[in-house]
């Protein structure tokens, strides 16, 4: 999703200049159509892959910040966009990009997270006191300046914000005069109808006990919940579509077809059709839901079970999926 709208906002909101995607999964880059942008680069995440030896996620912070200048050149202004700059490895960019290309300003922008970008999630304490140590890198390595900020976690209440990119048709709770909604991310046509009476189902997987979403002991019920459903439907073919941090390929039955793709899965289903689109809290679903007809059907499943940050996150995220026409079952 993120490369989609990153793609979206390339093409419809962005002035003439040098576009530069920049991506922290490798699994994307199946999906990137390199001759759009000017530049591609991977950039490991810090915290995941620190350089060898002492203070790797130091060094690969400042590594990473050298290399995308050296992407960008010199230059008077820069824009950034990310989901958010509460993490070390987006927010050094807020102050340390431009010096070092020579820009008098740069403007950062917010990206859509999904199901993430429907409300506001204020940082914590913890989150802001590490905020503050943060800041001490710059003792060590001046390039290094961390832009601190309160509310939002994702910096949405900042002032170094300035556009804050949502999803169509999707509500939020950001300040609207911030706000821009994006066009829908994929072009779709008709699903390709199906001869075959055989009835077909797409899982949507998503590593929901890695992201502390779900009880490692709760994973099977669900799993086992959502293919007793599509055989009491008389589904027979079952497709298993994983997210790229989906290493365990939670919520895949036994007779599951893995799909392996290599192009988004909003893509991929603006063309293809299936009778059900299930999964737990997925944005994918929200997605099928925009995509599809009345005559496919969409549910997220395991609700009861799914672990929320509070009751007001359950509620608010459960009005998401229910005012978007997917059935939570």
């Amino acid at each position: 999703m993120h490369y989609l709208a990153a793609c979206c906002i390339a093409e419809n909101f962005e002035p003439p200049g040098r576009k530069i995607l920049l991506y922290y999964h490798e699994a994307i880059e199946a999906f990137i159509d390199k001759a759009v942008w000017d530049a591609v680069d991977f950039l490991p995440w810090p915290r995941k892959r620190p350089l060898p030896g002492l203070f790797g996620i130091h060094r690969r912070l400042l590594q990473n910040l050298r290399k995308v200048a050296k992407l960008v050149g010199p230059c008077d202004s820069v824009t950034i966009h990310a989901g958010g700059y509460g993490a070390e490895a987006t927010n050094y960019f807020v102050l340390g990009l431009g010096p070092l290309v020579g820009a008098n300003t740069v403007c950062a922008r917010i990206i859509p997270e999904g199901v993430d970008s429907t409300r506001r999630y204020p940082l914590s304490f913890k989150k802001r006191w590490s905020h503050k140590l943060r800041v001490l890198r710059r003792i060590v390595s001046p390039e290094l300046k961390f832009r601190t900020f309160s509310g939002d976690h994702t910096g949405a209440d900042a002032a170094f914000v300035d556009r804050i990119y949502t999803l169509a048709g999707l509500p939020h709770q950001y300040r609207p005069e911030k706000v821009t909604e994006l066009p829908a991310l994929v072009r779709t046509s008709a699903p390709v109808s199906q001869a075959s009476s055989q009835l077909r189902a797409l899982v949507i997987g998503q590593p929901l006990t890695g992201s502390n979403l779900l009880a490692e002991a709760d994973l099977p019920r669900v799993t086992d919940r959502i293919h007793a459903w599509l055989a009491d439907q008389g589904v027979t073919f079952i497709h298993y579509k994983g997210h790229p941090r989906d290493r365990n390929n939670e919520l895949m039955g036994d007779g599951d077809e893995q799909l392996m793709l290599e192009e988004p899965i909003e893509r991929y289903l603006a063309r293809t059709h299936y009778d059900f689109i299930v999964g737990a809290r997925s944005t994918v679903l929200l997605f099928a839901r925009q995509i599809y007809g009345p005559e496919v059907r969409v549910l997220a499943f395991g609700w009861d079970l799914l672990i929320f940050k509070s009751p007001e996150e359950r509620k608010d995220l459960e009005a998401v999926f229910a005012s978007s026409g997917v059935e939570l079952v």
